[in-house]
This record gives structure tokens, C-alpha cells and sequence, in this order.
């Protein structure tokens, strides 16, 4: 079972809690150096992708996963266009199903004539113990909300029920009260290195270059003595937390390395393999063969991000 396991590890499989032991992955006991790390990074776990505004054109409701006890202001990003006005949204909550909903509580938000930013929505009741709670928000001419994008679904999130007198769901552009992400996260050299290929909290990262400091950057991997490399392996930042990145929406992730190049030292000697427009977050380079010193894999473009990311590199 653990070879399989490391097999799956191997291919770019994710298992929670497992990480890189493959005694073959010369990586393991090499050393890590970058050319710049960023000190600035915030680590966050925010999904989803901001898009357009959205009028209020039909009731909308918004669900928020939020976990118990939850005592927190919520307020959402909202855009009232013309006179000041009442926003008279519900708070409510579903057990089994979304369309079996009930409502628990008010929450009228005041949003001033010509308006954009943040509105607190308050609750005028508390939270039931249990169920899925969210804001059902009512159509209101000249009120619009920021969409954001949290899967890879086509189209605007109409869940059509004949049932139900709520034809339009999705999630909005929103905050909650001490739930901002504040806390910088680690984007050393040695994450790519530490056995795992995902961001999992601020300590278990990815290497992320100084945004700073201009493209090229790079990241090397020094051997104690030469070593018989015949593969580089490399997986990039594909933004995989958020899913819209997946389908038709964005192609191009802004955090993907495009353009990079696969640098084997030896002697002081330099053999660049350059790698163009890349567009896939996991990598395998088949190496002629030879003893090797270290090995650099240079960033010299992304699609769009100012820094480069790498979560991990394996060498074989």
C-alpha cells in the first residue's frame, strides 16, 4: 500500500497527510536557494474568482459554509445605482434540501444614493443550531451585486426548480468579520522540497519570487556531490483552489509559469532545456544523462502573476 501510495504521490495525486518519501527523488537531500522570495505574500483561504456585477433583476440566494458557532457581521459588496434605498434581504437556513428553506431573521441593508463598497447586513435574529444558512437577497431595481466564480459551471448558476420561488443562486463578493486573511505566508525556497505539492497553511507553501523584483527568477537545487540526473520533474501553480480556472473561463491562470527553462550545472557549465508557453501546473523533462552539480529551473514569464511559483521539484 505505500509503494502505491507514493506511486500516486509521484504522479501528481493528491492524499491528504501523505508526503514525498521517494527514496529515488534526488531532491530530497538537495539544497534549496532562490534568487527572491516574497516577504508580502498573505496566505488565504478565500475561494473563487471576482467577475462582473450582477443586477438584482430576480430573488438571489447565497448560501455561506461558514463552520458553528457563528456570531460574525457579514457584509457584502454591493453597487446601488440612483436614490438611497433599503435593501430588505432574509436571513435563512435549510437542513436536507437548498429549495426547503425557512427564514429566521431579517436583514435590511441601507445603502446611500450612488453607492459602491461594503454594506454590513444585520442579523435580527440569531442562528439556528443547526442547517446550512445563507441571505436570500430580493430583486431590486438599480441594486447590483459582485458575482464571484467558485466553480467551473457554464452560464449564470440558474438552478430552476418549479417548486421553489428562488430561480437564481450564486455567491457574491462579500466579508466577514474577523475571518480576513492577515497572516504572511512562507514562500521559501524550501517548500518545493518539503514533500508536499499544495499550499496547506501559511508554513506548508510554495516558492513564490519577490513580486518586486523583475522576471527572470529562479530556484536551484545543489547537490554534496555530482549526481546522475535522467528527469526533472516540476509541478506549478495552477491556481487549483479555484475551479473557475478549469473550464472556459480562464485558460491562461494569471499564477502559472509560462515561459521557464530547465538549467543542469556541471563543472560550472550550463545545458538550458527552454520550455514556451506552458499551460499545465505538472511537468515531467526527460534529461540526456550525465553527472550534474545542481539544478536551476529559470522563470522567465507568467501568465500574468508579477511573481513565479513553484510548489515542487523532483529530480531523478
Amino acid at each position: 500500500m505505500r509503494e502505491l501510495q507514493q506511486t500516486l504521490r509521484r504522479n501528481d495525486q493528491y492524499i491528504p497527510g501523505l508526503v514525498n518519501e521517494d527514496p529515488a527523488d534526488l531532491a530530497r537531500a538537495a539544497k534549496a536557494t532562490a534568487s527572491s522570495v516574497s516577504t508580502s505574500e498573505i496566505f488565504s483561504f478565500k475561494r473563487g474568482i471576482a467577475r462582473e456585477f450582477r443586477p438584482l433583476d430576480a430573488d438571489y440566494c447565497m448560501y455561506l459554509y461558514y463552520p458553528r458557532p457563528f456570531h460574525r457581521q457579514v457584509s457584502l459588496y454591493v453597487k446601488n445605482e440612483g436614490p438611497a434605498r433599503t435593501l430588505n434581504a432574509q436571513w435563512i437556513v435549510y437542513e436536507q434540501k437548498p429549495e426547503l428553506y425557512q427564514a429566521f431573521g431579517s436583514a435590511a441593508m441601507q445603502l446611500p444614493a450612488d453607492f459602491e463598497g461594503f454594506v454590513d447586513a444585520p442579523r435580527s435574529a440569531d442562528l439556528p443550531e443547526k442547517g446550512t444558512f445563507g441571505i436570500l437577497l430580493p430583486a431590486t431595481p438599480g441594486v447590483s451585486l459582485q458575482y464571484v466564480d467558485m466553480t467551473h459551471y457554464v452560464g449564470l448558476g440558474k438552478w430552476v426548480a418549479p417548486y421553489w420561488d428562488i430561480t437564481r443562486w450564486a455567491t457574491f463578493r462579500h466579508t466577514v468579520e474577523g475571518l480576513e486573511p492577515t497572516e504572511l505566508a512562507s514562500c521559501g525556497p524550501d517548500n518545493v522540497v518539503n514533500g508536499t505539492a499544495r499550499a496547506l497553511n501559511k508554513d506548508v507553501y510554495e516558492w513564490v519570487s519577490d513580486p518586486g523584483r523583475a522576471l527572470p527568477q529562479e530556484i536551484k537545487l545543489s547537490f554534496d556531490k555530482p549526481v546522475d540526473v535522467s528527469m526533472v520533474q516540476i509541478a506549478f501553480d495552477s491556481d487549483l483552489v479555484n475551479a473557475a480556472h478549469s473550464f472556459h473561463f480562464l485558460t491562461r491562470v494569471p499564477k502559472l509559469v509560462r515561459d521557464y527553462d530547465v538549467v543542469l550545472v556541471s563543472g560550472g557549465k550550463e545545458t538550458c532545456l527552454p520550455v514556451q508557453n506552458n499551460i499545465l501546473r505538472f511537468r515531467r523533462h526527460e534529461i540526456a544523462g550525465g553527472k550534474v552539480d545542481a539544478v536551476i529551473v529559470r522563470v522567465r514569464s507568467t501568465w500574468g502573476d508579477p511573481s513565479a511559483r513553484i510548489f515542487e521539484i523532483r529530480v531523478y
